[in-house]
C-alpha cells in the first residue's frame, strides 16, 4: 500500500465541497462622549442648563468652566452691579480677578443721583471689561460729567441706557460728539424740552434704537427722520394736536419694528410712502376717528408686516372689522395680538362674531365674521367670562388652530374641552392662570 496519496484524492470532488470560515468577534463601535462632540455643540447643549446647574457644572473642570461662561452666554445675561453699600469686599476681589468677557452691565443703584462712591465703584468695574463691553443700563440718574465718563471708558460700547437727572442744565452736545467718535448709542430714554431733542438727534445719526417716552412735536419728529436714517427700533408717543403729518416716517426705510402710542387721525398717514422692510407694528390707540380708514392706511404703507399688537383703551375702538380687516389685509400676517383692559375685552364686546346667533347675542347686520384660515396660534387673555361656546365658536371660525392659550378662563368645562378636541383634534389647548 503505498503511503502516499495523490493530489487529486486530498482535494474534495466536484460533488463535496468544503468550506472553512475564520469567524473574529465582532467590537462594539467606539463610544462617543460629551467630550468628543465640537466646541459649538458642547455650548449649544449647556444652553439647555438653568442658571444653578450652570454653575455647578463650572466646577468640573477648567473646559467646562469655560463652556458655562462663554460668550454665547454672556452676550445675552447682564452682570448686576449692586450699589457700593450692598457690595461686600469678597465680590468685590472676585469681580477684580475675573476673566470673564461680560458684554452687558446694569448698575442697580436705584432710581436717585448717582453717588460719587457708586459711580468709583461703576468705573472701576467699567475699566476691568473695558474691551469687552457694549452695553450699559441702569435705572439711576446720572449727570453729564458722569456719563462722559463711563463713555470714556468703554471703547466698544453700543448700547446706553440711562436716567438723565438735571435734563435742562444736560450738557448733551459734548456727550454727543464724543460717542459718534466710538460706536453710536443705541438705545436711549428721552424726556427733555423739544429744542434739547432737537440738537439730540442732530447728534446722532447712526442712532438704531430710539424710544422717546413722551409727546413729541412736529419740529422733532422732522428732525428724527432727517438725521436719524439708520434706525431700526422707534418708539414713540404721538400728540395729535402737534403733529399733522407722519409723511415724514418713510423717510427712515431701514425701520423694522415700530411702536406708537397716543391718538391718531387718518389725515396723518395719508400722505406716507411704503416701508416694505417694516416687519413689527405695536401700536396703542387712545382715540382714533376712523379705525377702518386706519387700518387701510397702515396696509399700504407696512405690506410685510408679520407682527401685530394692538392695544385699545377705549370701548367705541373695537368691533369684530378689527379682526376680519387685518387679518384678510395683511398677506404675510403670522402674529396678532388685540390687548385692552378687561372691561374693554369682555366676551360680549371682544368676541362678538364668535358666538352663536341661538343664544341670543347680538350681532351687527351688516357685517359677519368669516372664516380665516390664517390664523393657527390664538392666545385669549383678560376673558374672564368667556364659556364653553366662545371656545366652540373658536374651533368652527379658525379651522387651521394648532394652538390656543386660554388665560384666566375659569368657567371652561372638561366637557368644552372635549368638543373643542373633537372639532380640532390636532390643536393643543393650554389653560393659563396667569
Amino acid at each position: 500500500m503505498s503511503l502516499f496519496k495523490t493530489a487529486s484524492s486530498v482535494l474534495p470532488s466536484n460533488d463535496e465541497t468544503t468550506m472553512c470560515v475564520h469567524t473574529r468577534s465582532a467590537r462594539p463601535p467606539p463610544q462617543r462622549g460629551f467630550a468628543d462632540l465640537p466646541p459649538e455643540i458642547q455650548e449649544y447643549i449647556f444652553d439647555y442648563l438653568p442658571l444653578a446647574d450652570r454653575k455647578a457644572a463650572a466646577c468640573v473642570n477648567s473646559h467646562w468652566l469655560t463652556l458655562a461662561f462663554s460668550g454665547r452666554f454672556l452676550a445675552r445675561t447682564r452682570l448686576k452691579i449692586p450699589s457700593w453699600t450692598e457690595l461686600d469686599i469678597c465680590s468685590r476681589m472676585l469681580l477684580a480677578k475675573s476673566g470673564r468677557r461680560h458684554r452687558n452691565i446694569f448698575a442697580a443703584f436705584g432710581s436717585g443721583s448717582c453717588e460719587p462712591r457708586d459711580l468709583h465703584l461703576l468705573l472701576d468695574i467699567l475699566v476691568r471689561f473695558a474691551e469687552t463691553i457694549e452695553c450699559v443700563q441702569s435705572p439711576t440718574m446720572f449727570s453729564s460729567q458722569q456719563l462722559t465718563a463711563i463713555v470714556n471708558t468703554l471703547p466698544r460700547l453700543k448700547e446706553l441706557e440711562v436716567a438723565v437727572g438735571d435734563v435742562y442744565n444736560f450738557e448733551h452736545e459734548g456727550l454727543m460728539q464724543l460717542a459718534r467718535l466710538v460706536k453710536p448709542i443705541a438705545a436711549q430714554q428721552f424726556s427733555m424740552k423739544s429744542d434739547m431733542l432737537i440738537i439730540m438727534f442732530q447728534g446722532t445719526p447712526k442712532v438704531k434704537k430710539l424710544r422717546i417716552e413722551h409727546d413729541i412735536d412736529s419740529q422733532v419728529f422732522e428732525t428724527l427722520t432727517q438725521n436719524c436714517s439708520e434706525l431700526q427700533e422707534l418708539n414713540m408717543h404721538v400728540n395729535v394736536r402737534d403733529i399733522p403729518s407722519l409723511e415724514s416716517l418713510s423717510k427712515l426705510q431701514k425701520l423694522r419694528k415700530l411702536k406708537l402710542e397716543g391718538s391718531f387721525t387718518t389725515n396723518q398717514m395719508r400722505a406716507c410712502s411704503p416701508i416694505p422692510g417694516m416687519r413689527k407694528l405695536y401700536i396703542r390707540v387712545h382715540r382714533l376717528d376712523n379705525i377702518t380708514t386706519f387700518f387701510h392706511q397702515l396696509e399700504r404703507i407696512l405690506p410685510n408686516l408679520h407682527t401685530i399688537h394692538f392695544r385699545i383703551n377705549s370701548l367705541p375702538l373695537f368691533s369684530k372689522r378689527i379682526v376680519q380687516q387685518i387679518t384678510r389685509g395683511f398677506q404675510s400676517l403670522s402674529k396678532f395680538t388685540i390687548e385692552g383692559s378687561p372691561v374693554v375685552m369682555r366676551p360680549e364686546l371682544a368676541f362678538q362674531s364668535l358666538r352663536d346667533r341661538p343664544d341670543g347675542v347680538q350681532e351687527d347686520d351688516d357685517d359677519d365674521l368669516e372664516t380665516d384660515s390664517k390664523i393657527g396660534r390664538l392666545r385669549v387673555s383678560n376673558c374672564t367670562d368667556f364659556r364653553d361656546a366662545d371656545l366652540l365658536r373658536l374651533a368652527t371660525t379658525f379651522p387651521e388652530l394648532t394652538y390656543v392659550e386660554l388665560c384666566k378662563s375659569r368657567w371652561i368645562t372638561e366637557e368644552g374641552l372635549r368638543v373643542f378636541a373633537e372639532v380640532l383634534p390636532n390643536c393643543r389647548i393650554e389653560l393659563n392662570d396667569k
